[in-house]
């Protein structure tokens, strides 16, 4: 039979260890990971040449937020963007998607490029095919016209990709037009334009700007006379 003295000298080396394995268990660790990704408000149009900086939150697991650095575009000769600040620059018309990323979470936004017509424009244009009838047939009109050169004029104001304003065909024929613009930037205008008894409408006006201050296209003339 053991003694009281080594009864109690077991005791105590149970409750020895019994503390010592409690003070080597390792604490839980949390892992903080981005939840979710959000772009604020901005615009989804851009001109060709302007600037826009786009901002985006990554929202934590633990609630916290961080701004976003991390930025990128689908379509770089659309639209570039500075990766670090979010910065997108129009490059040429188009649509592109930016995407903002934090921990592998992305956000995405499409935005569209388009050319820059508001201002004054002003150009040539060559007739090269005419049909007449009736009066116009009968007086020689196309064999008078086909195949010179025009001028026009146009004044255009522009709010994302509809313009309004005004059109001059060789100074003295003058109107309102009005017209909106394709994905890849082609304007479309429609309008007429009068001088004395002639009126000249736009049955078709196709026209693109694809180079700062340059525009070129087609467009037909419908010519008609309370006189002729």
């Amino acid at each position: 039979m053991k003694s009281a003295r080594q009864r109690s000298a077991i005791i105590g080396l149970a409750v020895m260890c019994w503390a010592c394995n409690s003070a080597n268990k390792a604490a839980p660790t949390t892992t903080v990971t981005t939840t979710s990704v959000a772009i604020a408000a901005s615009t989804d149009m851009l001109r060709v040449q302007e600037t826009v900086t786009f901002s985006a939150t990554a929202t934590r697991s633990d609630g916290s937020t961080s701004a976003v650095t991390d930025w990128s575009s689908s379509a770089p000769g659309v639209l570039s963007i500075n990766p670090a600040s979010g910065a997108a620059t129009g490059v040429s018309a188009g649509q592109a998607t930016i995407i903002a990323r934090s921990d592998g979470v992305t956000a995405t936004r499409m935005v569209r490029v388009v050319p820059q017509y508001s201002g004054k424009w002003s150009g040539t244009y060559a007739i090269n095919t005419c049909t007449a009838t009736e009066g116009f047939l009968a007086a020689g009109w196309c064999d008078q016209v086909r195949g010179g050169i025009g001028l026009f004029g146009l004044e255009l104001s522009q709010t994302r990709d509809t313009v309004t304003g005004t059109l001059s065909f060789d100074v003295v024929f003058t109107g309102s037009v009005t017209g909106t613009m394709a994905v890849n930037g082609t304007l479309t205008l429609m309008g007429t334009t009068t001088f004395d008894t002639f009126s000249i409408a736009l049955p078709s006006w196709s026209t693109n700007s694809t180079a700062i201050d340059v525009m070129e296209g087609t467009f037909s003339q419908r010519v008609t006379s309370t006189e002729v």
